[in-house]
């Protein structure tokens, strides 16, 4: 449920040179907050924005920057529009448990292998055995 946005940032412009890209930032969480009706506290803006707007330094911020805006449940989350989006941790949960039935597939091949070892073992102990009575039998030693 991401959706696209490309916010303005020429009115910033207008701030004292040491202060436009802490101006950009603020502008990026007001938009946000008049956009999506959230709180600043419910808003999530990614390190990606922040060295995006900082990159140049103070002074020369961008234009203009497109972000990518996800929003579930109040909470508002902006990333940049290739950025990397972090994993949740409902999903890490998902991960984990798909980390353990690979692990327990394991020990079952590792079970099942030393079962079919055990039966070898036991198989050749049981050739050794015959092979002695016959031995015995025959009366050759």
């Amino acid at each position: 449920m991401a959706e696209k946005m490309i916010i303005s940032l020429v009115p910033v412009f207008t701030a004292p040179k040491g202060k436009r890209a802490r101006r950009a930032m603020r502008k990026i969480r007001v938009d946000l907050e008049k956009r999506f009706h959230a709180d600043k506290e419910a808003i999530f803006i990614s390190a990606g924005i922040n060295h995006a707007v900082f990159e140049k330094g103070f002074i020369k911020i961008p234009r203009r920057i497109a972000i990518m805006v996800e929003s579930e449940k109040g909470k508002v989350r902006a990333f940049l529009e290739g950025e990397k989006l972090p994993v949740k941790k409902e999903e890490k949960k998902e991960k984990k448990e798909e980390k353990k039935s690979k692990e327990e597939k394991k020990e079952d091949t590792e079970e099942q292998a030393e079962l079919e070892r055990k039966k070898k073992e036991k198989h050749e102990k049981e050739l050794a055995a015959e092979k002695t009575a016959i031995k015995l039998k025959t009366g050759r030693v």
